[in-house]
């Protein structure tokens, strides 16, 4: 009986992981772009100094 309970859970964390690794990858690109878009809005010069 448990180990039929470890397959369950199994195959739900294995529907779960590919959505929250997802979710996780948009929200870090999302703030990536902003982080680019804040420096350039500041203008070119400051962009030298982080690079």
């Amino acid at each position: 009986i448990r180990e039929r309970e470890n397959k369950k859970r199994a195959l739900l964390q294995a529907q779960f992981i590919p959505f929250s690794a997802f979710w996780l990858r948009s929200s870090v690109v999302s703030v990536l772009i902003s982080l680019i878009s804040d420096t350039w809005a500041n203008g070119p010069h400051d962009i030298k100094l982080i690079f």
